[in-house]
């Protein structure tokens, strides 16, 4: 029978809180120079492992059946190759998903530059949610819509995890993101519509990260949205809040 990690806290020794506080520096550093760099993802993951509120978030999307189903499988997909899946039509999550990391030049198995080129195993059920959940970042952006190359795009899709899953690693990111404004003023108004979006649409969509997409290519990315409850990130609008003189009532949000 496969571990279930608990949600009890483990204890830190002096070695692991040098070891927590080098990776935390590290994730920092790594943000400041390249906020959307593997580095900065991996390190920031990393440093938030052994904290309670990483198994809490375990623990609750482990009450998903689905994502439960998944942890016992070790369920990891069959792999894809950008070349076939530009095959698909038009539309489809397998073409649309080629067309993005192609133009981006993204590399389909990128977590391989942590988990090397041999077998994955997991030794429990965090170690596997944290590699799927890696392992379906570009295919999550196209469903959400969100931009994978624009910061407060990634942003979004942060906020949107943290809506599904309450992992610390997402809410930190977001957390980052918003102190990142303190050097890149110009950036605020989109990064807070962008989080916005991300935490309305994560809410009220079904859990993406207990989804089985690479067994379903042919089928198009708006019935995966209309399935999933998902909307598109650029159809999702906030009107302002501002009243207007010229005769127009108060607006509310979309």
């Amino acid at each position: 029978m496969m571990e279930t990690i608990r949600p009890e806290p483990r204890r830190f020794t002096i070695s692991d809180v040098f070891h927590q506080i080098a990776l935390t520096v590290r994730g920092c550093y790594q943000f400041i120079r390249r906020p959307t760099s593997r580095e900065t993802f991996t390190a920031l993951s990393e440093a938030l492992v052994r904290f309670r509120a990483n198994h809490d978030a375990v623990a609750y999307m482990l009450r998903d059946p689905e994502i439960a189903q998944l942890c016992r499988e070790r369920y990891m997909g069959r792999p894809y190759n950008l070349q076939d899946l530009i095959k698909y039509p038009p539309g489809s999550l397998g073409h649309e998903l080629a067309a993005s990391m192609m133009k981006h030049d993204f590399d389909p198995e990128f977590y391989r530059d942590y988990y090397g080129d041999g077998p994955l195993h997991f030794k429990n059920d965090e170690e596997y949610l944290r590699f799927r959940i890696r392992q379906t970042h570009d295919i999550v952006h196209v469903i959400t819509g969100f931009d994978a190359e624009e910061f407060p795009g990634e942003l979004g899709m942060q906020a949107f995890h943290a809506a599904q899953t309450m992992r610390p690693f997402s809410i930190a990111l977001v957390g980052f993101g918003m102190l990142r404004i303190l050097i890149q003023p110009g950036e605020l108004p989109l990064t807070l519509h962008q989080i916005a979006k991300g935490l309305a649409m994560g809410y009220a969509a079904k859990s993406l990260v207990g989804q089985r997409f690479e067994e379903d290519w042919s089928k198009s990315v708006e019935e995966w949205r209309r399935d999933l409850n998902v909307v598109d990130e650029s159809l999702f609008e906030f009107r302002s809040g501002r009243s207007e003189r010229s005769g127009s009532s108060s607006r509310e949000c979309a």
